[in-house]
């Protein structure tokens, strides 16, 4: 196995990052898209199971946390490699998502180097791991699978045979008088047997479900999945004459000259009645009724057959010292209460909106004289604040929010009307928190206090047209490929008037929440182009927009900053 055979998810709700993802991994993995949390977890549950997941944290109906969570808590699923790509930043959403069993944590905008060899590492890992496990899984003298796997695929089988409805065949197959031969011809001679022996097995086995394991000793057993008592027999019947065609001398066995083999088969319908371990025991007695009637034959075994035999009574296991039989009894024994220990994200439901994605959501209307204050406290979310400061932060907020509500029932203040964020900011008195004054906007900034520095992208200067688009940048993180570069751009031509014309709907919705989500959004498809001036504008929304005064004229400027950024990136299109 390469990295090749290794199948990707990528599960993003935005199109643009799908596809930049996509182009960036399509040439050297196999590529599967998701658009939303139910659908990844369909795919990751589905035959064609992903190695690694690339897994996008906001998105609607569930959100990636939850995803990770649900992955992990299903033996089906944990072992998949997850690795969160989200613009949430923050040392604490890339905490809780360690926490759940992700892997590796990657902060938007993404870098094609980054990200190829990030998700290289860990392929390449999962890629000696499963060489590990496979070697295993072998046994070391005949290089058939043993007896650990199959328990292991036994017990899987068993599970899928249930829903599915189908049947599932076993044959056990012992050598004839295999100690006589060790004994009179030596040890040698008998592993040149069971090597033989087991090659000649393996032939008769011609689908690539099915499944040939040294049980133990001389004692060879064969699972076909999805298969009846008839084609059981049949295959029963290849293993014998194969091993019969090797002509391998045997004269001190009473089944013939030559070494001879024989098989019990066994072929139910998989029910709640019984465990896997029936199956087990269904061919166990036919095969030591082969034996008993000469050996050197195939013997069927089912549950009407068996219960001819011992009038209903099913024989106790004869091999209760097998790991599958232990298996089933410890889940079987397992209470309902026991859980995974993983982080319980739910509780998180509980946590303000400013701390878990950064941002606000106040619905009080917008007050002409406190809403001075509560802009300079929202603003502070800017800041790479600790827990503590974040925390003291909250109450202050809060604090600030109950006095404005109080204000406006006891009528003391009246709600300012809606206005641009230029004039806004502008009425503000000199001496303000630097945070407010950030903006790209001229408007934005006139209220601002001389001495005071706009909150501008590290290296851009007011009026470079590198604040509206960073080209070095974005081939920087494009690893120097023009072709995704363009690609990139293009997709962002495609998605950002979507995502301008979504936020006006939720501002006239008066949604403040789906605005802060649709600016997420947009923030990310800024990063993806490095159109600097609109990602910090994006990200003021999202974060510190709490009222649908301050949202709207964040939009609007959002729509004008869009408008100078058009032209320069179609521009770098050629078109």
């Amino acid at each position: 196995m390469n990295r090749q055979d290794y199948r990707i998810l990528i599960v993003d709700d935005e199109p643009a990052n799908v596809y930049l993802l996509s182009r960036m991994l399509r040439d050297s993995y196999r590529i599967a898209e998701a658009r939303g949390g139910e659908e990844a977890l369909a795919i990751a549950r589905g035959p064609d199971k992903p190695a690694l997941i690339l897994l996008d944290v906001m998105m609607p109906e569930i959100d990636g946390f939850e995803v990770c969570r649900r992955l992990k808590a299903d033996d089906e699923t944990k072992d998949i490699i997850v690795i969160f790509v989200t613009a949430i930043g923050d040392s604490a959403a890339e905490e809780v998502g360690l926490n759940l069993g992700a892997a590796d944590y990657i902060a938007k905008p993404i870098s094609l180097p980054i990200v190829r060899a990030r998700v290289r590492n860990q392929i390449n890992m999962r890629l000696k791991a499963d060489m590990l496990e496979a070697m295993s899984y072998i046994d070391g003298l005949t290089h058939v699978y043993n007896r650990r796997k199959f328990d292991t695929l036994l017990h899987k089988e068993w599970q899928r045979a249930r829903h599915s409805g189908k049947p599932l065949g076993l044959i056990m197959i012992d050598f004839d008088h295999f100690k006589a031969l060790n004994d009179h011809y030596g040890h040698g001679a008998g592993d040149v047997c069971l090597q033989q022996g087991a090659a000649a097995l393996g032939s008769a086995l011609k689908r690539q479900g099915d499944l040939l394991a040294r049980y133990g000793g001389e004692e060879f057993v064969a699972l076909l999945p999805e298969t009846d008592m008839e084609g059981v027999r049949v295959t029963a019947e290849a293993m014998r004459a194969a091993v019969n065609a090797l002509k391998l001398e045997h004269k001190y066995s009473s089944a013939g000259s030559h070494v001879t083999v024989s098989l019990g088969v066994a072929a139910v319908q998989a029910s709640e009645e019984h465990q896997a371990t029936y199956l087990l025991e269904l061919a166990d007695r036919a095969l030591n009724r082969a034996k008993a009637l000469g050996r050197d034959r195939v013997v069927l075994m089912d549950e009407v057959m068996d219960a001819e035999l011992d009038e209903g009574v099913i024989a106790a296991p004869q091999r209760s010292d097998d790991a599958l039989a232990r298996d089933e009894v410890s889940v079987e024994g397992a209470t309902d209460s026991a859980e995974p220990a993983y982080l319980d994200v739910e509780s998180l439901e509980d946590m303000p909106e400013r701390r878990r994605h950064g941002g606000t959501s106040a619905e009080a209307e917008v007050l002409s004289q406190p809403e001075k204050v509560l802009q300079a406290l929202s603003a502070l979310y800017l800041l790479p604040l600790n827990a503590e400061l974040h925390a003291e932060l909250d109450s202050l907020y809060d604090a600030a929010s109950d006095l404005v509500e109080r204000l406006h029932a006891h009528a003391l203040v009246m709600p300012a009307e809606p206005s641009r964020l230029d004039s806004t900011l502008a009425s503000v008195a000199p001496g303000k928190p630097a945070a407010v004054c950030a903006g790209p906007s001229p408007g934005a900034r006139a209220g601002c206090s001389e001495g005071l520095s706009p909150s501008w992208p590290p290296g851009v200067s007011e009026n470079a047209d590198l604040g509206h688009f960073d080209v070095t940048e974005l081939m920087r993180r494009m690893g120097d490929d023009r072709e995704i570069a363009d690609a990139t751009i293009e997709q962002f031509l495609a998605d950002a008037p979507v995502r301008l014309e979504e936020m006006r709907a939720a501002w006239e919705a008066e949604d403040l929440d789906q605005l802060h989500f649709k600016a997420h959004s947009l923030k990310g498809l800024a990063g993806a182009v490095s159109a600097r001036r609109l990602q910090t504008l994006a990200e003021r929304l999202e974060k510190s927009a709490p009222t649908l005064t301050l949202a709207r004229a964040l939009v609007e400027d959002l729509k004008q900053e869009y408008v100078l950024l058009e032209p320069l990136l179609r521009k770098e299109l050629g078109v």
